[in-house]
């Protein structure tokens, strides 16, 4: 686990604040839980939720920030070979064309949270950045990482374009929110060439 980072620390964060970055685990579950539910506007199931810090079957790679106390901050979920994990199961047309242009090794950002109270201090983007070092270090080797976005969520948006995101498609239906269906970017960024 060479990415693993302690005493990490952003001039944008209040003086003398840390972080610790690290795979999230069991004992996590209650603080993933809470930020889940306090970022999005989907409530996710706690089974899956469950999954992602007991990663059983060894599907996720999972990267949570935490301050110096222990506080949960923010997190990271990324599937490194999304392809057999998903792809291969409930394709769209756009994700199989995108598993096409890389020889299905491709990667997905299942999900990615920081704290409202901890958002613009750069936690976002150094949790994106060790979710690459991860994919770019993993067996599965996946050339390709994508994710969805809100279509209102600009201020993620702009972050994954200052990452070398670039939003190649819009699914229109991908979000169910308030009975409304409702569109998500895809972002999308080659890992290698």
């Amino acid at each position: 686990m060479g990415w693993l980072k302690r005493g990490w620390s952003t001039d944008a964060a209040p003086a003398a604040t840390t972080f610790n970055f690290r795979p999230l685990n069991v004992n996590d579950f209650d603080a993933v839980r809470a930020l889940s539910n306090s970022s999005f506007p989907i409530r996710y199931p706690d089974v899956w939720l469950g999954s992602l810090c007991v990663n059983k079957n060894n599907d996720y790679r999972t990267v949570g920030c935490f301050t110096t106390n222990g506080t949960l901050v923010g997190f990271v979920v990324v599937v490194p070979d999304h392809y057999n994990y998903e792809v291969v199961h409930h394709p769209t047309e756009f994700e199989m064309t995108l598993a096409n242009e890389v020889d299905n090794k491709v990667a997905y950002v299942s999900s990615i949270a920081v704290d409202r109270n901890f958002q613009r201090m750069g936690i976002g983007s150094e949790l994106l950045r060790l979710a690459m070092a991860i994919c770019l270090s993993d067996a599965k080797e996946p050339r390709l990482m994508y994710l969805h976005v809100h279509h209102a969520n600009v201020a993620a948006q702009r972050m994954y374009e200052r990452m070398g995101f670039v939003n190649r498609h819009t699914n229109t239906r991908y979000y169910y929110i308030d009975h409304q269906e409702q569109a998500a970017y895809i972002f999308v960024k080659y890992l290698v060439n």
